[in-house]
């Protein structure tokens, strides 16, 4: 059976990725702005040639946009000659969206929109026209349109700052820009296809298919085999492609393990449980040898990855513990098993006892 992951995005997902043939990518001209009301600031008719807008996408029930309000207000206040417009999108409570804006009074200190609605679909104009051409996949959403009028940046507002502060002063290389975006946009056109393609396959239990699908995806984006390489090692362990599968699991933790314990953890995982996500006691010698591996060099990343905490880096020597086990080691099990009964303590894992039934189940074992 194939084991599926779940890649979680810290995004509000759009209703679908569109793949019109009205793209505006970075370098095009901006669209007409095209705004139901203003609710806050002078109201804004047309994007005037000779001055730099932010468009600033959020929502009042999109939490990283709220978030994002306190960095965009410093901005505006920072660079006064800048029209900064919030364009509110994706949703039809305009009262609460005036009550909101209210609310928030000079934390929110820029000029505030509500997209312009079409017919009766859910995205209005602005949402269309800017977002959905251009790709995006969620909010918030800021835009820079330079003083030629002309699209200059798109990205997170998190990320404004120096973009802002080159198109300013004249030295945004716009050519760059649109050369990285527009290769950006098609990796992303390739992964929407990638993963329609590999679902279908997988579904079908055409394992072989999907791997294949997977190689030429990773052939045409590579950046997408961080994210999907998972698929492909669990396929070709469902085809019993074990060797194969081994070697290519080394692969990506040379190539990404090193850097995110996401990949060395999800490898590690993958061996040490069954289809119904039960742990195993017993791997034969490449599989374990694998899960060693895969185990080790998570502790050595959680070690120094920049936000893990004890509690963090305890379940990953717990890991390795169970690795050592299950390949035959158990001496060297119960030694990092106690490191990660050591690492939980004054956090929350302290109290799972679970911790200490394995211990106890590796003394066993060695005791034998």
């Amino acid at each position: 059976m194939f084991r599926s992951f779940v890649v979680c995005l810290s995004l509000f997902l759009l209703s679908s990725l569109s793949l019109s043939a009205a793209e505006l990518l970075v370098g095009d001209a901006a669209p007409p702005l095209a705004v139901k009301e203003f609710v806050k600031g002078e109201p804004v008719k047309e994007l005037a040639k000779g001055k730099v807008y932010v468009i600033e996408f959020w929502a009042t029930w999109c939490g990283p946009c709220i978030k994002a309000i306190p960095h965009v207000s410093e901005l505006q206040a920072k660079h006064k000659d800048v029209v900064f417009i919030g364009v509110d999108v994706l949703e039809r409570a305009d009262d609460e969206v005036r009550a909101f804006v209210k609310k928030m009074g000079d934390k929110m200190s820029y000029r505030v929109a509500i997209d312009k609605p079409e017919g009766d679909e859910d995205n209005g104009v602005m949402a269309k026209t800017w977002l959905e051409a251009s790709y995006q996949q969620g909010i918030p959403c800021s835009m820079i349109v330079d003083a030629a009028g002309k699209i200059a940046w798109i990205g997170h507002p998190m990320e404004l700052d120096e973009p802002l502060e080159k198109v300013i002063a004249g030295k945004w290389d716009l050519a760059a820009a649109a050369k990285e975006f527009k290769a950006e946009i098609e990796a992303t056109k390739i992964e929407k296809s990638l993963t329609e393609a590999v679902d279908k396959a997988l579904d079908a239990e055409k394992y072989a298919e999907a791997v294949k699908l997977l190689d030429e995806g990773f052939a045409k984006a590579p950046a997408l085999e961080a994210q999907y390489g998972m698929v492909k090692f669990n396929a070709l362990i469902s085809l019993e492609k074990e060797e194969q599968a081994y070697a290519y699991g080394n692969k990506l933790l040379d190539k990404f393990g090193k850097e995110d314990p996401n990949i060395s953890y999800s490898l590690a995982i993958s061996v040490l449980t069954d289809d119904d996500d039960e742990p195993v006691d017993e791997l034969d010698a490449p599989a374990g040898k694998f899960a060693v591996a895969a185990a080790t060099q998570l502790v050595k990343v959680m070690a120094d990855f920049d936000g893990a905490n004890d509690a963090n880096r305890s379940v990953a020597q717990e890991t390795h513990a169970h690795a050592l086990f299950a390949s035959g080691s158990a001496k060297e099990a119960v030694a990092s098993q106690e490191k990660a009964i050591a690492l939980a303590k004054g956090t929350p894992r302290e109290k799972d006892k679970s911790m200490m039934e394995k211990l106890k189940k590796y003394q066993a074992e060695v005791k034998k």
